[in-house]
């Protein structure tokens, strides 16, 4: 019986580069719901207790706060 022939393990290939991921220019920031419900309280307050816009104070108060942008942290 002639002697059999062993598989050789492939020949190591050069690795394909991954591309670079570009981390974004400031990540979000992690608010919390009694946050944004202060804000968006003081919104309301400054806009003279107006009704019917809880909703616009709450998602602008959100926005202000993800991006370190309210009026009190502005100070900072």
């Amino acid at each position: 019986m002639p002697p059999v022939a062993m598989p050789q393990a492939p020949k190591s290939r050069p690795k394909p580069q991954q591309p670079v991921r570009e981390l974004p220019a400031a990540a979000p920031v992690e608010v919390t719901d009694e946050e944004i419900a202060v804000r968006a309280f003081e919104l309301y307050c400054e806009r003279g207790g107006e009704d019917g816009r809880d909703l616009e104070d709450w998602l602008q108060a959100e926005r202000e706060l993800r991006q370190n942008t309210a009026p009190d942290m502005q100070e900072n």
